[in-house]
């Protein structure tokens, strides 16, 4: 069965990335929420996409500068212990060089079937399958602008680049469906999750192409003709 997970929480009806945001999501019926995890200056790691704050690196600030700026950007270790048990979790990672240590605070709160991590990083996915193999990790692809002829060629030729990850599925921008993304990742065997779908019609297409799963910032079983919220 396809997964509807919830892009940074129900992020077409509440702030992104916020307790709000996954709460929404477990009322509005999704099978998964998904967030973005990145460490502070005192090594905390948040759930905030992207990695700056204010204009300035968030590595630069320790947590309670950053909750002073946003109060509402929590702690992975508060998401963990407050939805644990309550809905499955797909845990983006942003960056590299903590990559054991994020995996040893997710195994004390959830079980191996309780989550995925997913990254762009391909070292960084390769490391946690090694340290780790039970995790199941998914290779991201696709940005916001794959105007470029670079972007566009990572993206249309991924499989090696998951091969060398080790990952267990690719999770592929829904602008990569244009160029058979889904029938490529059928030739090589690989499982499927399609990011960045906002309207209802392209979602109701892909719950009859057997994917692993939607991630979408609409998670309402009656979501409004031409989606909410913003592309990734």
């Amino acid at each position: 069965m396809t997964k509807i997970i919830a892009h940074r929480g129900a992020s077409g009806y509440a702030p992104e990335n916020t307790l709000e945001a996954f709460e929404k999501a477990i009322v509005l019926g999704a099978d998964m929420i998904e967030f973005d995890v990145i460490q502070t200056k005192d090594k905390e790691l948040i759930v905030v996409h992207g990695d700056k704050i204010n204009g300035q690196k968030i590595a630069d600030f320790n947590f309670s500068e950053i909750k002073a700026i946003n109060p509402t950007i929590p702690k992975l270790i508060e998401v963990l212990e407050i939805f644990k048990n309550r809905i499955e979790m797909d845990i983006e990672l942003q960056e590299g060089g903590y990559e054991g240590e994020l995996c040893g605070i997710i195994l004390q709160y959830l079980n191996f079937d309780q989550f995925i991590i997913t990254s762009f990083w391909a070292d960084s996915l390769k490391i946690i399958k090694e340290k780790f193999p039970q995790i199941k990790i998914g290779y991201l692809i696709g940005y916001k602008k794959m105007l470029g002829p670079k972007t566009l060629l990572k993206g249309l030729f991924p499989f090696g680049r998951l091969r060398k990850s080790k990952a267990d599925f690719l999770v592929a921008h829904r602008r990569l469906l244009y160029f058979g993304i889904l029938q490529r990742a059928k030739m090589h065997k690989t499982p499927i999750i399609v990011w960045g779908v906002n309207k209802k019609r392209l979602i109701h297409k892909l719950l009859n192409r057997n994917i692993v799963g939607i991630i979408t910032d609409i998670v309402s079983p009656n979501p409004p003709i031409g989606g909410v919220g913003g592309l990734c």
